[in-house]
């Protein structure tokens, strides 16, 4: 690969993940080759815009691609080999095998949980909610039960006599609350 034959592109600058040591913005530059439908060859993330190598965190890179057929018999591009370079190691990919299915559903990827599960969603920017899948009528009962339990943690002005006790109790999914015009599940 020549990197003229490719189009590069580099991304505003971004978060590390949460687990990160550093919350330094990152910049993520990835060439892509045209003649393989815009699959990248090479992946920089850096610390900085510098080009210098020291700054690079990690790279994918010598990316090389096969073609394999899928079930709905078309041929498609797929990552062969190709390098991983981070500041602790370097490591050569090679692929074994691998078979590309039809069409995958997205229900395959909607989670499921148990009746009466507590769920919490952490969605950025927005305050961590929590809220009780099932039966509208079981979860009145069980919201009911966790009322009644967190009430004898709380003195006669309403104030929890321990902050351990200071909680938010779960609340019905906004799917389950009917909007004007709808009547509930």
């Amino acid at each position: 690969m020549q990197a003229a034959d490719c189009v590069k592109i580099v991304t505003p600058k971004h978060m590390k993940y949460r687990t990160s040591p550093t919350s330094t913005p990152l910049t993520t530059a990835a060439w892509l080759d045209p003649a393989i439908n815009f699959l990248p060859r090479r992946i920089v993330t850096t610390e900085d815009d510098s080009a210098d190598v020291s700054h690079i965190l990690y790279q994918y890179y010598d990316i090389e691609y096969t073609t394999i057929r899928g079930e709905d018999g078309k041929d498609y591009f797929f990552p062969a080999s190709g390098h991983f370079r981070s500041k602790l190691n370097n490591v050569k990919i090679e692929l074994l095998q691998a078979t590309i299915n039809g069409s995958v559903s997205s229900a395959v990827f909607r989670p499921t949980f148990p009746e009466l599960a507590v769920v919490r969603e952490e969605i950025a920017n927005q305050r961590p909610r929590e809220y009780i899948i099932g039966d509208p009528n079981k979860r009145e009962k069980v919201v009911r039960e966790l009322q009644e339990k967190q009430s004898k943690g709380f003195d006669s002005s309403g104030e929890a006599t321990k902050p351990s006790e200071q909680k938010i109790l779960p609340s019905a999914r906004p799917a389950d609350t009917p909007g004007p015009g709808k009547s509930a599940p």
